[in-house]
């Protein structure tokens, strides 16, 4: 719904702004319009200074067009709007006396004119922009049912909006003017948590290492919007099942349940991969401390010693260093490329392991005791045992929430030069379940 919403307020806009009105005209270069040469090299650097000026006077008033009240605020009666037919999202939307605020300060990235038709592509950023007004709301989202009226308050940053406007030539007085016939705009709202980056530039691995660390900094705090993940440090698992080995020093079945994680929190990045050929990613990271709760069962062997309980089991791991190997799928979804995360397997390595598993011999204290002595004063080997349960544990935890994160946020916000799934496969993939 907000994408809809403001895809057509900004189109609104921008349009009743930028409509023929019945003035009379100008007949000399204003000071406040650079004037440019399509022909020119620098046609395009020159274009851009020329409608940022524009932009600029637009705020202040531009004498002898007053059919512009007001640019910012910018004020529109009504708007009505109808959208989707689907199972996700069906709705009927009225705004009324809709206040916008945030034009006034627009930062024009590009202005690209093209020769063909004299149609223009511009791209231009609104560092806020705060809508205000009435609504009278009906139908549904992803299956929630919605009937209301009321005033809506919405207040988007960095919001990027992408402007492409047709145009007819006209002569009036001795002059050409343009008539814009038609108004389309795209927009992504960068989230000032995300680093932006671009795979082409050669400083691409530290920007991306520097972004993915912002991630995981954001995820501990919450990120807004991100309902799915409802704690990542400490991160809950249900309940993890695994078997292990077939051989004389391992054997074993496990069973892990009302599991406990702390430490994502403060994870530390240490570089991030992403590559070109299919968009997967190797990430190493470190856990300085990784501590883990949880009732067990346990069936098997390790090290030749036999273990048979269920009790509560404590892991705690200093320095764990983590190569994390992700694979994706691209896919599209509202004007944006996604992540649809496939698989996740890694890898570590830590400086220390400490444990202790209660009840390990259905009682008999002495022996448990002197088993989890062992253990501790053997933490590599037991580390080595324990090797495809913590693997398998971390990979749960990781493939959860990065699925979650990269179905919610789109994957140009990451890299901002990445392809389009037409473009990387050759054709349109389906969309992810």
């Amino acid at each position: 719904m907000r994408k809809l919403l403001m895809n057509l307020l900004v189109l609104l806009a921008l349009a009743t702004s930028l409509v023929r009105g019945d003035e009379d005209f100008l007949r000399e270069p204003p000071d406040y319009i650079k004037e440019c040469k399509i022909a020119d090299k620098d046609f395009v650097n020159c274009s851009t200074q020329s409608i940022q000026q524009l932009f600029d006077k637009l705020n202040d008033g531009i004498p002898g067009l007053t059919s512009i009240k007001s640019f910012d605020p910018f004020h529109l009666n009504r708007i009505r709007i109808s959208q989707g037919n689907s199972n996700a999202i069906n709705l009927k939307v009225e705004l009324a006396n809709v206040k916008i605020i945030g034009f006034g300060h627009t930062k024009v990235l590009e202005s690209l004119v093209f020769k063909k038709d004299y149609s223009w592509k511009t791209t231009f950023v609104l560092p806020v922009m705060k809508l205000h007004g009435n609504y009278s709301l009906f139908g549904r989202i992803l299956l929630i049912p919605l009937n209301g009226r009321g005033h809506v308050f919405l207040d988007a940053d960095n919001m990027t909006i992408t402007m492409h406007t047709k145009t007819r030539l006209y002569s009036k007085g001795g002059f050409t003017f343009y008539n814009v016939t038609n108004c389309r705009v795209d927009f992504k709202m960068d989230a000032d948590y995300i680093k932006e980056c671009k795979i082409a530039d050669k400083d691409f691995v530290n920007c991306s290492t520097q972004s993915i660390q912002q991630l995981f900094d954001k995820l501990n705090d919450g990120i807004p919007g991100l309902t799915s993940i409802k704690s990542f440090d400490p991160f809950h698992l249900n309940r993890i099942r695994i078997s292990q080995g077939n051989s004389n020093a391992i054997n074993l079945k496990v069973e892990l349940a009302n599991v406990k994680i702390i430490g994502f929190g403060h994870t530390k990045v240490l570089e991030s991969l992403v590559f070109k050929k299919d968009y997967s990613w190797k990430t190493t990271f470190v856990l300085p401390v990784m501590k883990l709760h949880g009732n067990y069962s346990l069936f098997g062997r390790i090290l030749l010693i036999p273990l048979n309980g269920r009790g509560q089991v404590f892991l705690d791991a200093d320095n764990m260093t983590i190569t994390m190997h992700t694979k994706t799928r691209l896919y599209s979804k509202g004007g944006f490329t996604f992540y649809n995360v496939t698989n996740c397997r890694v890898d570590f390595k830590m400086d220390g392991l400490r444990s202790y598993f209660s009840n390990l011999f259905n009682g008999n204290k002495q022996l448990e005791d002197s088993t989890n002595k062992f253990f501790n004063d053997n933490w590599r080997m037991l580390a080595d045992a324990l090797y495809t349960v913590i693997t398998q544990t971390v990979e749960d935890i990781l493939l959860d929430v990065l699925k979650k994160i990269f179905h919610f946020i789109p994957a140009n916000f990451f890299v901002n030069d990445i392809p389009t799934p037409e473009q990387l496969y050759g054709k349109v993939k389906p969309k992810p379940k």
